[in-house]
Parts: structure tokens; sequence; C-alpha cells
């Protein structure tokens, strides 16, 4: 029996280079799928950043809509009174404000003490809204549209603006995340 000289299988060369290939496929492969997860993540954290900014000034706007006095008004403070309930004779004191850089707001009920009403400031109740605010702006028009820069007093402002700029960085986003709203006053409004 004689032996042919072609065996059948392949060479030490053909399973390298087969297998060369197939690492450098894995490898792009790996580093596409690793780069469109990224890419999700930093879309989907951005788009529950613009969510949740949305969301505080759509809850800035109804509490401010119905205030019925303002209490002090600065660029980074808002202090007002307001009825959340019809049945109260009293309102509540609103606080929406900046420290360092979380956007809060805080509530404090009325305290009746005869005929005088309190709100003692350790009964506020603050809840956060957003955090990571590089830059927040209050701003105050009257009833022409024209901005109010001399806030000693409150009674020409009929409009309150609020603009906030969120850092990204955990997002890894190198743009802010950017909202802003302009609320009438409903219970301020002269044409009544």
């Amino acid at each position: 029996m004689s032996r042919s000289s072609s065996s059948k299988g392949f060479t030490l060369i053909e399973i390298i280079v087969v297998m060369g290939i197939v690492g450098v496929l894995t490898l792009i492969t790996t580093n596409f799928l690793t780069r469109s997860l990224k890419a999700y993540r930093v879309g989907r954290s951005l788009i529950v950043q613009q969510e949740k900014a949305a969301s505080v000034m759509r809850e800035f706007e109804f509490s401010v809509r119905a205030l019925t006095q303002i209490a002090s008004a600065s660029e980074h403070e808002l202090v007002f009174y307001r009825f959340f309930d019809l049945d109260s004779p009293d309102p509540k004191k609103v606080r929406f404000f900046l420290e360092g850089t979380t956007f809060k707001v805080g509530e404090t009920d009325p305290v009746r003490v005869g005929e005088l009403v309190n709100y003692p400031s350790e009964n506020e109740q603050v809840t956060l809204l957003i955090e990571n605010v590089s830059s927040l702006n209050l701003s105050y028009f009257d009833a022409n549209e024209t901005e109010i820069t001399d806030l000693s007093t409150f009674g020409p402002i009929k409009m309150v603006g609020l603009s906030v700029e969120v850092d990204n960085k955990a997002t890894e986003s190198p743009e802010p995340t950017k909202a802003s709203t302009m609320v009438n006053l409903r219970n301020k409004k002269s044409n009544l």
C-alpha cells in the first residue's frame, strides 16, 4: 500500500491565518458594540436629564402661576404665598431657591396664633428639584413684558421667567441641558 503525498486537513499556517482573521473580526465587532452601548447610555442619560428639566419647569409654572403675593424676589430665589387648598383660610409660603448646585422648592404651612399667621422656617418642607445646576436665573417682567431690574417693590411683577442650565458631565456629554419658561401670574393680572 502506498501513501499519497497529499493529505487531507489544514496546515498549521492555515489555522493561524484563520484564527487571526476571526480575532480581527471579533475585535472590530466588540469595538462597534461597545461604542454603540456607550452612545446609547449617553443618549438615554441626556433624555432623562431633559425630561427632568422639563418636569421642573412644569412644577415651577404650576406653582408660580397661582401665587397671590410675592414676599421676596432675586436672581436665585423667589418666595411667595399661594393657596393649594381653597378650604384653607391662609396660603402656604413657597420658596424656589438655588442652594449650591441644587435647585429646590420649600413649602411652609401657615401656623395661626389668634389673628396672627406665622410661617416658621423650621416647618419648611424642602424638596430637591434638580441637581448639577451650572446656571440658574430668575427674571421678572411687568405687564408690558419689560424686565424689572429694581426688585425693591414687587407690585409691577406680572410675569416670572426661569432659565436653568444643568451640567451633563455625569452623562459624558459636552453640552449642558438647558430649559426655560415664562409664567404669567394669573392672580396679578390687571385686566380681570
